[in-house]
């Protein structure tokens, strides 16, 4: 294990040692479950022989899980069982504790408009390089489900 650990890693380490001093169950059960998420996938790496995650897939291991809570709390209450969806809801402000701010859907196009400009894409041939500039810099920010639209109708 040569490779030094994200400071993602360090700071959810961290979160959930506090949380163990603090007695506080919800953060602490939350920050196990995505700590021990990362683990396997760092092993799984690890015997892949690939690098372990870096802050980068660790953010993107994260923006998962909160897309992932937020579709169960949305079933919850659908199913009419709102105290599920309230925990799921809990673990979501835990999770994006540790996340960038989220760029609304304005800033976020006008931060795709300036990467356009300053790469010089001209035009749909250029889509791979705009997206590839974009996922790089606006990581944990945007939701990149939404980023191809907006980087297609941008560059119209």
């Amino acid at each position: 294990m040569g490779n030094k650990m994200s400071s993602l890693k360090d700071a959810l380490n961290t979160a959930m040692k506090e949380s163990m001093k603090s007695r506080d169950e919800l953060r602490l059960s939350t920050l196990r479950m995505v700590l021990s998420d990362i683990r396997k996938k760092d092993i799984d790496a690890e015997i892949a022989g690939k690098p372990l995650m870096d802050d980068a897939a660790v953010m993107s291991s994260l923006l998962t899980m909160v897309k992932q809570r937020r579709e169960s709390a949305a079933s919850f209450t659908q199913a009419e069982r709102p105290e599920l969806a309230q925990k799921e809801l809990a673990e979501i402000a835990i999770i994006e504790g540790f996340l960038p701010k989220q760029l609304d859907q304005t800033a976020a196009q006008e931060k795709i408009k300036s990467i356009i400009v300053e790469i010089g894409a001209a035009g749909p041939k250029d889509m791979g390089r705009v997206m590839t500039e974009v996922k790089s810099r606006l990581a944990g920010q945007v939701d990149m489900s939404q980023v191809s639209g907006w980087v297609k109708s941008l560059l119209g």
